[in-house]
Parts: C-alpha cells; structure tokens; sequence
C-alpha cells in the first residue's frame, strides 16, 4: 500500500486543520486546475500523496455540487522540488507554471509511471535533475513537452513495455551517465518538436550506451522503436553522445527502427491508436456487461441448486462462467492486436 505522508481534513470533519483544511469550493478548484505547489500545499510530497489519497479514499472529496472528484494534476511554481523517486500508478499530469522558466522549476528524482495506467501521463514545463537512476520511466504511455531531463545515474528517459508510447516535445536529455533516451521491449518513443536535443550523454563512457537506444527483442513483441518526425532526423538530434555513439541498438535491438517519419505517418498512427482505444472501452463495457448478467444467473442458479442441495453443481457452474468471461477477454485482446 502506498504510505500517505499528509493528512487532509475535508470540510465537513469534525477537527478541521486550517493548514490543510480542504473545503468543497478547493476540491472543485484543485480537481479542475491542479493542486498548486506550493500554495495548496507546500511540498511536491503532500500534492502526490492527494492524488493517490483521492483515488484510493472513496468517494472522499466531493465538491459544493456533490460531485465526487479525482485529482490527477500537480501545477509546480519555482522552486527545488526533492523527492527519492515519484512512482505514480494513476494518470498523473506534473506541470510548471507556464510564467516560469523551466530552468527554475526543477524536481531533483526520477519520475516513473507504473503499468497498466488508464489515461495518459504527462510532464511539462519543467527540469528532472540528478534523478538516482533513471530520469523519466514510462511503463504506461505518457507525453513530455518543454522538459529538460539532466544528470540522470542511468538513461535519461526510456519507455518499456509492448504498447507503450512516450511522445517527447521539445524535450532535451542531456549527461545522463549512460544512455540518452532508450525504447525497450516492445514500446515506442516518438520525438517531435525543433527543439528537441539529446546531447552529451554516455558520460560512463560505457560502449553499450547510446545518445539513442533501441533496447532488446522478443519474438513475441513488436520490435522497439525511436522515431523522429520531420524535419527531425537522428543526427541533428543526437549529438555529442560518448560510449557507444550517438544511437545504436543493444541486446539484440533493431538499429533501423531509429528513424525519421512524416507528420502524415505520425497523424495515421495517433488516430489508430485511438480506434484501438475506443474499441478496448467497447469490448471492457461488454465484457463488464457480460459478467454481470452472468453473475446475476449464477446467483438465481445457486439459489435454485442450495434448495436441492447440490453444492458439488454450484461449484462447477461458477468454475464454468469464470472460464467463459476470460475466454471472452482473450477473444477480444487477440481481436484488438489484429
């Protein structure tokens, strides 16, 4: 379970804390515009920590109109922000006030969106620095744009997993102490914007890092991909990278999947993705449909068999409709790769 380092008071409790006094006209505010760092809160700490508190409380915060709401946006004023790592298992946006340099706004950890988020993460407008390990880690889809990613002990920025896409903006990565930017294991980096730079990285001077990097291969994921919309190419991009180079592949990577595509490639992928979005929400509201009915049936039936007295029947019927629901499932997830 995720340890919640502030304790928040909504209106209607009975012991207010006039520091984190959380009133319904707040709630709307901050679910809307963001929690505002500091100003809401004080620290990067506490704005995280509400965030996982509104998802994981039910029902908890509820604004002046009833409507429950959920907080997914952190707005960051300037400042030095210090954290051992920001993990987040939810759609998570961290943003830098868009008066204030991202020079100033400056979050010394590393920054990892965990598996399986629904909606999308995002960074903006703001420096990851001197982050432990890695600087930016998407195991979900996530997006970046206008950061500096600087001084990471790994890779500046990688994406990891089939499915995964990190679309980077005017994103610079720069003396990471391996690799600049990394696409592992089925995920795909998409690099767009004319400024976007990834620069004197591989500072380790470790052959097997790379400015660029196509990570690994398995035969039952599609290979990894960097790709760079035009104009961008990779050596405009990538430039003054030690160990291995500028980009490059390890472990069995595909050096040609580092690549420049057109707007108009980028345009048809980001609208299939789409089609394939909507149609995982279709077949999640059926397949969610479905079970129900069927639990429905099932509890009617168990009625009908415990006057009978059939336990042995019982069993074997729920066995049955659970094993229904997840072929259901799988039929719909090979469907959705076709």
């Amino acid at each position: 379970m995720y340890s919640f380092h502030v304790k928040t008071y909504v209106e209607s409790d009975d012991e207010p804390d006039p520091k984190h006094k959380i009133t319904k006209n707040k709630i709307k505010k901050m679910a809307e515009e963001g929690i505002s760092v500091p100003g809401d809160f004080e620290t990067l700490r506490e704005a995280v920590d509400l965030v996982y508190d509104s998802h994981e409380s039910t029902k908890k915060y509820v604004d002046h109109y009833g409507k429950v709401r959920y907080f997914n946006k952190i707005v960051l004023g300037i400042g030095d922000y210090h954290l051992d790592t920001l993990v987040t298992r939810y759609a998570m946006h961290i943003v830098g006030d868009p008066s204030v340099m991202k020079e100033n706004i400056v979050v010394h950890c590393g920054v990892v969106f965990l598996k399986d988020i629904q909606g999308n993460c995002h960074l903006q407008n703001l420096t990851i620095f001197d982050a432990d390990y890695n600087g930016v880690v998407g195991q979900s889809s996530f997006t970046m744009e206008d950061v500096i990613v600087k001084g990471s002990a790994n890779a500046g920025v990688k994406a990891t997993g089939n499915g995964v896409v990190g679309i980077c903006t005017n994103v610079e990565v720069t003396e990471s102490e391996y690799n600049g930017i990394v696409a592992s294991d089925g995920a795909r980096i998409i690099l767009t914007g004319l400024n976007t730079r990834v620069h004197q990285n591989c500072k380790a001077e470790a052959l097997y890092s790379h400015g660029l990097q196509i990570y690994g291969y398995s035969a039952s994921d599609p290979p990894p991909k960097i790709q760079l919309v035009s104009p961008l190419t990779k050596e405009e991009v990538s430039t003054d990278n030690g160990g291995g180079g500028n980009w490059g592949a390890h472990r069995g990577g595909d050096i040609k999947q580092i690549k420049t595509i057109t707007k108009a490639e980028l345009t048809t992928f980001l609208e299939e993705e789409a089609a394939k979005a909507s149609r995982i929400e279709y077949c999640t509201r059926r397949l969610a449909a479905s079970k129900s009915s069927r639990l429905q049936g099932s509890q009617a039936q168990k009625g009908s068999q415990a006057q009978k007295g059939s336990q042995a029947q019982k069993g074997s019927q729920a066995q049955k409709m659970k094993t229904t629901v997840q072929s259901r499932i799988e039929y719909c997830t090979r469907r959705l790769k076709k």
